[in-house]
């Protein structure tokens, strides 16, 4: 099941934070003159179910959010240690990339706090397919161990 939803306004996703809350996040890019797609803003608002409303988030504070085609989450920063709070760490969802996939893809790290983003890998290596978040499952790597 598809996690996102593509519109006008930009990429919407639904994540479930490890507090209990469900979180509806807004990804706004930016599509420059050669077709390039550049996240530039993230938006996070929480759920009010009684309320039936949404409630914006001002920050993720000590975790950290994933965001792709594949699958979105939010996880603890201080599980994971080598992670960097309060940041998205996002990859392009669009389908065009099938298209034009030796065009620079929309792979990095957002800053909640400022809203800087920077570079995760070499766009040299990452052209082809469709980048993937990928959680392994640490129970079953132990149990065949």
């Amino acid at each position: 099941m598809e996690n996102y939803i593509s519109g006008t306004d930009g990429d919407m996703y639904v994540v479930q934070a490890p507090w209990g809350d469900l979180l509806q996040v807004c990804r706004k890019s930016d599509v420059t003159e050669e077709l390039l797609v550049q996240t530039e803003k993230v938006l996070l608002y929480k759920a009010d179910m009684a309320a039936k409303k949404l409630v914006e988030v001002n920050g993720l504070h000590d975790h950290v959010l994933f965001l792709g085609r594949s699958q979105s989450q939010c996880l603890s920063a201080e599980a994971y240690p080598q992670l960097k709070k309060n940041c998205v760490y996002f990859t392009d969802d669009e389908i065009y990339v099938s298209h034009y996939k030796n065009n620079r893809r929309d792979i990095g790290i957002l800053n909640l706090g400022n809203d800087s983003t920077e570079e995760i890998v070499s766009q040299l290596w990452c052209n082809w397919p469709n980048p993937i978040w990928i959680t392994p499952n640490l129970t079953s790597m132990n149990a065949n161990s």
